[in-house]
């Protein structure tokens, strides 16, 4: 059978381990489709951005090609060339599967059009579901021992609180001076201050961080929009409560 396909390579502009050119993705997308007699449309290129962010603009128009019957379906280099992981790019293949569309993978040679292609998807696609099966039962359990140890999972907590063993069990009290200067913070964002204007101010005075480092903003945020909440709820009696 004669696919028309469109062609979907994503570079990074930035120095990956891993990163394949687009040169590399286009001489192995065009190879595979002149051996199987499969016609490319389209070779799309993603480039994503150095700071790592990608609106993906690029392959939703792919799949928009796809979905509207312009294509039979998608040629990629390799699974992580047009997916996140391995999950998201096998979700994304069941969705072309589901629209009878589809998927032909260059470096595993997985090529949803052939038998054995079929067959392959349907076991990637098996382990696929046991490995969300196994995330969730892992998130379940991680939440369960949270429970068991009064919402407080462990590691540095917040700024203004300090852990301690409460009643035998772990949690968090307030931590007085370091309240005392959530307070200030608190009062210097309600008087108008932005959150970086109020961590420069405390750069500039000498605060110590939690961590001895210099204040972000993200940092001041955080303590504006939840250290007073915790405080709040906070009671002796109670064995504590998670980090700000």
């Amino acid at each position: 059978m004669s696919l028309h396909l469109i062609g979907y390579a994503r570079v990074s502009s930035h120095g990956q381990l891993h990163n394949t050119s687009f040169e590399t993705q286009a001489a192995a997308i065009t190879s595979v489709c002149a051996r199987c007699g499969y016609e490319i449309i389209e070779l799309l290129r993603e480039q994503e951005t150095a700071s790592g962010q990608r609106d993906r603009s690029v392959f939703h128009h792919a799949l928009s090609e796809i979905s509207a019957g312009k294509a039979d379906g998608l040629i990629v280099y390799s699974i992580d060339r047009f997916a996140r992981s391995a999950l998201q790019g096998l979700a994304l293949a069941k969705w072309l599967h589901e629209r009878d569309k589809q998927l032909v993978v260059v470096d595993v040679n997985l090529d949803t059009n052939s038998p054995f292609g079929k067959c392959m998807f349907s076991v990637l696609l098996a382990f696929a579901e046991l490995e969300h099966s196994l995330i969730l039962q892992r998130v379940t359990s991680g939440k369960e021992r949270v429970k068991e140890r009064n919402g407080y999972p462990g590691g540095r907590p917040g700024y203004g609180w300090t852990p301690a063993n409460l009643d035998g069990h772990k949690g968090l009290i307030p931590e007085p001076e370091e309240q005392r200067i959530c307070a200030d913070i608190r009062s210097l964002h309600q008087s108008g201050q932005n959150y970086s204007q109020i961590a420069n101010y405390l750069n500039e005075s000498k605060v110590p961080s939690k961590t001895h480092k210099q204040w972000r903003r993200w940092t001041v945020r955080n303590i504006c929009q939840q250290s007073h909440e915790l405080l709040a709820t906070w009671a002796p009696s109670q064995p504590g409560y998670p980090c700000g």
